[in-house]
């Protein structure tokens, strides 16, 4: 399927005439009844692709990245949020997978034997905390 399907011959079914040679075949229409995107609908296209507002005021050449950010607030506020939401769901499957990996290794005195270790490391470093009441 081509991208501007305008240009092209159809045939009575609709279906784009194809030539011998498997191209297609243009149509004889004139430009202006050709509906075809503007310049600024392929600019603002162009700019949407882009993964931050940076990127799209250098790809549009404004001065500075505040008009950029101004127009296209909502699109990379959105697209932010997405990047944080797929980041903190990762930590978080990280985590549950970390800690069920600990909780079938620990067997029912473990924790005491923890706090055992945890006095032995504290004493053998100097440190005397009291503690916490």
């Amino acid at each position: 399927m081509p991208t501007f399907p305008d240009l092209f011959e159809v045939d009575g079914r609709g279906e784009l005439v194809v030539a011998a040679d498997g191209d297609f075949v243009l149509a004889k229409v004139k430009r202006s009844e050709v509906r075809l995107p503007s310049f600024h609908a392929l600019r603002h296209g162009a700019a949407m692709d882009c993964d931050d507002a940076e990127e799209a005021r250098d790809l549009l050449r404004h001065k500075n990245s505040n008009v950029t950010r101004a127009i296209y607030r909502a699109h990379f506020g959105d697209r932010r949020r997405e990047l944080l939401r797929a980041r903190m769901e990762a930590r978080m499957e990280t985590r549950m997978e970390t800690s069920s990996g600990e909780q079938e290794q620990r067997t029912p005195g473990s924790a005491a034997a923890e706090a055992a270790d945890l006095q032995d490391i504290r004493a053998a470093s100097g440190s005397r905390r009291s503690p916490p009441r």
